[in-house]
C-alpha cells in the first residue's frame, strides 16, 4: 500500500513536470512572427514598407509652419566652414572626418598641429567616402577608424551600407607615397585579381618594396622566386 501510494505520488509529479500550464492556461509555444520579413533590411517588401511610412512622417514635418526656416537654419550650421574641426591625435597627426555640402559623405583626413592652429589649415585627404561610394556604387556611411600604434601608418575603418549595423572592415595604408614622394598603391581589377601580384607572379616586375606598404612584401618575393625559377616573362631564357 505504501509503495503504491509512492509511485502514485511520482507519476503525479512527472505527470506536472511534463505539461506546467500557463497561470491564463494559455499555449506558451513558439508562434510565428507576423513581421520576420523586416528583418530582410535590403529587401524591396521592407524598403516600400519603410518609404511608405517616411512618406508619411516627412509629409507631417513638412506641414509645420515652422519647418522650412527650422531646415535652412540647421543646413547652415552643418555645412558652415566656421564650425571648428573636432580632431584626434595619432602619432605626428591630426586626424579629422568633415561632412559638408560638398561631401555629404564625408572625408577622412589629416593635418599637422602648426597647419590647425592657421586660420585656414591645409587638410591631406586620405578617403573620400562620396568617391568611393561612387565608384563602388555603394551607399557608404562612416563608421570609423583606429590607426595602428606604434608608428600609425595603417588604420582600420568601418563603414556600412546605407547605415545599417552590419560593418564592413577595411585595412587602409594612410601613407600613399614613399620617402622620395612617389605613389604607392595596391591595384586590384573589377574581378578582384591583385594586380601587383598578379604581375609580379606572371614575370613582368623586378621586386621592390618601398616602405611603409610593405604588408605582402613576404607574398611578392615568393612570386618574385616562382617567376624566375619557372622562366616567366622577363626570365625566359
Amino acid at each position: 500500500m505504501n509503495i503504491s501510494f509512492r509511485l502514485w505520488l511520482l507519476g503525479v509529479f512527472m505527470a506536472g513536470a511534463m505539461f506546467v500550464p500557463t497561470a491564463n492556461g494559455q499555449d506558451t509555444s513558439p508562434q510565428e512572427d507576423p513581421w520576420q520579413w523586416l528583418e530582410d533590411v535590403t529587401g524591396e517588401k521592407a524598403l516600400d514598407w519603410v518609404r511608405a511610412r517616411n512618406k508619411v512622417s516627412q509629409a507631417a514635418l513638412e506641414s509645420d509652419p515652422g519647418f522650412a526656416k527650422l531646415k535652412s537654419d540647421l543646413l547652415a550650421i552643418l555645412d558652415s566652414d566656421a564650425r571648428i574641426p573636432m580632431v584626434s591625435k595619432s602619432g605626428d597627426y591630426l586626424y579629422n572626418f568633415w561632412r559638408d555640402k560638398k561631401n555629404p559623405r564625408g572625408l577622412w583626413r589629416r593635418t599637422t598641429m602648426d597647419e590647425y592652429v592657421k586660420a585656414e589649415p591645409k587638410w591631406e585627404i586620405l578617403l573620400d567616402l562620396d568617391a568611393l561610394g561612387k565608384a563602388e556604387n555603394e551607399n557608404w556611411v562612416w563608421g570609423g577608424g583606429q590607426l595602428l600604434r606604434p608608428d600609425y601608418k595603417r588604420a582600420m575603418l568601418s563603414l556600412s551600407r546605407g547605415g545599417a549595423d552590419a560593418k564592413v572592415y577595411r585595412e587602409f595604408d594612410v601613407e600613399k607615397k614613399d620617402r622620395y614622394e612617389r605613389l604607392l598603391a595596391y591595384v586590384y581589377l573589377k574581378d578582384g585579381t591583385f594586380l601587383n601580384a598578379e604581375i609580379v607572379k606572371q614575370g613582368y616586375a623586378s621586386l621592390m618594396t618601398y616602405p611603409p606598404n610593405v604588408k605582402y612584401a613576404d607574398d611578392f618575393v615568393k612570386l618574385y622566386r616562382e617567376a624566375r625559377e619557372n622562366n616567366r616573362g622577363l626570365w625566359k631564357e
